[in-house]
């Protein structure tokens, strides 16, 4: 079974502690927090394209299957 390459990603990001927004730098801390919630985001692409490559792939079998299934139907109604 094949590793997932976010983990080593993920792991980093959680031992990280959060950053405190503080009144004397708020824009280093807005940058800090918005840095770690990108990489978050990014770290669930490969899971959003695995789900959509399989949803892509039973859809494309599913309409294939429904119109030969019409293409019998009609073939029975018309003879």
């Amino acid at each position: 079974m094949m590793r997932d390459p976010t983990t080593r990603i993920r792991a980093i990001v959680k031992r990280t502690p959060a950053p405190q927004v503080t009144a004397l730098d708020p824009w280093e801390s807005l940058r800090v927090h918005a840095t770690r919630r990108a990489h978050e985001a990014i770290d669930e692409v490969p899971g959003i394209l695995r789900r959509l490559k399989t949803f892509l792939l039973v859809g494309s079998i599913t309409m294939i299957a429904f119109a030969a299934g019409m293409l019998v139907v009609l073939w029975h109604a018309v003879r």
